[in-house]
């Protein structure tokens, strides 16, 4: 299994940096940075400043959607990325949360995300493409397209991963959860005839390791509630039908998530997440309760697990712990 990490770009950058090298030093296999420029700082100059200062950890956009620039600038930002940390990136694009939520703004439909997705593709493969009726192409691209990953949780963009994905993103670290949005990436995958193993899975989650759990309780609770977020727009958009009860048991009260506090530890909408939520989506406790619950992922098809942290001493913690603690009894 590959670890990950993912990071919101926060003031300052060069804290972010730091925590790239961190990781790389520890033996974590990829860095993956969030897009929500009105919250955070923005991703591909930060994706750049990575790739100066590291040599092997893989880079990734976590996650971007096709409605924030122009698809042609999105191609030329990430192409560029790719060859200043030459040859390491990774591409995760999903339909938009908060990035687009708060230019008020809603996410894209899913035939926009696989439109977005097959343009990307066809650039990034040297291809020629029709785009507000001009042919475009990067004649200078030299380098292999990156991997692309599509992220999100409702059955149409699921099916949309599995048809047409490199891989999928998907959250939380919660078995029951998994494996019902794992059937439909396997029901796209079967519809274009493409075995699962042609597809790799990544689940993401807040970590904190440490025996004391009241306490990493405490620092990871912010990220079911980030799901929960995800959960309400899957039936809102697809109807409560076939969403079963374990994934509806993440909703939050109706109007109360605090875009503004979005993946903090502060927000208020923290306080409605039960205890025993925090413990189906996280990945908190002692060392080996960690690597335990990281098989039992790895048994139901996750390939790379990246862990979530809400701020920088969280981040540094974990890092450590991960490459000393964990990823050592992992191999």
């Amino acid at each position: 299994m590959r670890i990950g990490v993912s990071f919101k770009p926060m003031a300052p950058a060069s804290e972010i940096v730091r925590m790239a090298r961190l990781a790389e030093a520890n033996g974590i296999g990829n860095v993956w940075i969030g897009e929500s420029p009105i919250l955070w700082q923005e991703l591909y100059s930060t994706l750049a400043s990575i790739g100066c200062q590291t040599t092997s950890i893989h880079l990734g956009t976590f996650v971007t959607n096709p409605a924030i620039r122009d698809l042609t600038l999105t191609a030329s930002a990430v192409a560029t990325v790719n060859d200043i940390s030459e040859g390491r990136v990774e591409f995760g694009i999903g339909t938009g949360d908060s990035a687009l939520r708060m230019m008020g703004r809603s996410p894209v439909r899913v035939s926009e995300l696989e439109s977005a997705i097959t343009f990307l593709k066809a650039l990034w493969s040297g291809e020629a493409r029709e785009h507000n009726g001009k042919t475009v192409q990067l004649k200078w691209i030299d380098r292999p397209r990156p991997a692309i990953w599509v992220a999100g949780m409702g059955p149409r963009v699921l099916h949309l991963a599995g048809r047409i994905a490199d891989g999928v993103i998907l959250s939380p670290a919660d078995p029951s959860v998994l494996e019902w949005c794992l059937a439909s990436v396997r029901e796209g995958a079967e519809s274009v005839g493409r075995p699962m193993d042609d597809i790799k899975v990544l689940c993401t989650a807040a970590v904190c390791i440490d025996r004391d759990i009241r306490a990493a309780r405490d620092h990871v609770r912010w990220f079911p509630a980030v799901v929960a977020n995800h959960v309400a727009d899957v039936i809102r958009h697809g109807g409560g039908g076939g969403v079963p009860e374990s994934v509806k048991a993440y909703l939050l009260p109706p109007g109360i998530y605090d875009w503004q506090r979005h993946g903090r530890k502060d927000a208020t909408h923290n306080a409605y997440i039960e205890d025993e939520l925090v413990d189906r989506a996280c990945l908190i406790g002692p060392p080996e309760a960690i690597v335990t619950k990281l098989h039992e992922l790895s048994a139901i098809g996750v390939d790379q697990v990246v862990a979530q942290t809400a701020d920088w001493e969280d981040a540094e913690h974990a890092i450590t712990a991960l490459g000393i603690d964990v990823i050592p009894r992992l191999s």
